[in-house]
């Protein structure tokens, strides 16, 4: 991802420290769980394969019998909260991988290396959230 912060709804992705917050609260979430997390960001609305992800994030295929990917999916699930009624969804794709998809959220980018950009209208919470952000 190219940008210091991403927010989704109440979530907020920190790319620099690698960190993930819901409603202002940091998510304990392993580096792995992080770069899974960032890849199906990279990948976002796209049908990745499960062999796509396991080589970006452990660096080669595990095995068709291999559950880890499935494990660290339904941990990220699980941790931020992304139930079927959320706006950010990991949707499983049969024999195939995983799509994540955003419904109707508003997301903002703040990019690396500049003040506060805005690609997309944010919440009026993500815009406060940003401002403590540069305060």
């Amino acid at each position: 991802m190219d940008c210091k912060y991403l927010y989704i709804d109440n979530i907020k992705i920190n790319f620099v420290r690698r960190t993930i917050e819901i409603d202002n609260k940091v998510v304990d979430v392993t580096p792995r769980e992080f770069d899974v997390v960032e890849f199906l960001l990279d990948n976002m609305n796209k049908i990745v394969p499960r062999q796509a992800i396991q080589e970006a994030v452990w660096g080669r295929e595990l095995g068709v019998s291999s559950r880890t990917l499935d494990t660290h999916i339904s941990r990220i699930r699980s941790k931020l909260q992304l139930d079927h009624d959320k706006n950010l969804r990991i949707i499983p794709i049969y024999a195939v991988g995983y799509r994540l998809v955003l419904f109707g959220a508003a997301m903002t980018h703040v990019e690396r290396h500049e003040a506060a950009p805005l690609l997309r209208i944010a919440p009026q919470a993500a815009m406060a959230a940003m401002a403590a952000d540069y305060a």
